[in-house]
């Protein structure tokens, strides 16, 4: 560092053009390394519409995508449940942690795994209720 500021003295005396050069290199070279990028944590909702987008292309429908959770002493509890229209609720996953945030985006990144590699099966179509006849007396 000491050479570089001797050398960006005596360029800044010299040269303005290297001065620049020489400056806009170590801003360029260092910077990163002080300020790293550092990736953007996905939130719930990006993992939802993630997983919908791949169950509905597997069920040819858009499901809803809804999370439910217990929380006791010990931890948590969390589920991805989906839901399709005119079918019953499917349960993805279900996953137990000491804290909820730390247990849902596991829960998150291995349902989308579990989706990707194998066929979720569709959920059952539910009947309609029949109308009971009316009794004339």
């Amino acid at each position: 560092f000491n050479a570089y500021c001797i050398i960006l003295w005596d360029a800044s005396t010299n040269n303005s053009k290297l001065r620049e050069t020489l400056t806009s290199g170590l801003v360029n070279h260092y910077l990163p390394t002080i300020y790293p990028n550092k990736a953007k944590e996905k939130t719930p909702e990006q993992f939802k519409k993630d997983i919908a987008k791949l169950l509905a292309s597997q069920w040819q429908a858009k499901p809803e995508i809804k999370e439910s959770f217990i929380a006791c002493d010990e931890g948590v509890k969390f589920s991805i449940i989906a839901k399709l229209k005119g079918h019953s609720v499917s349960k993805l996953i279900t996953l137990e942690g000491k804290r909820l945030n730390i247990t849902r985006k596991k829960a998150y990144k291995k349902c989308i795994k579990q989706i990707e590699s194998e066929v979720v099966p569709i959920p059952n179509a539910l009947t309609a209720l029949k109308e009971q006849p009316t009794k004339s007396f």
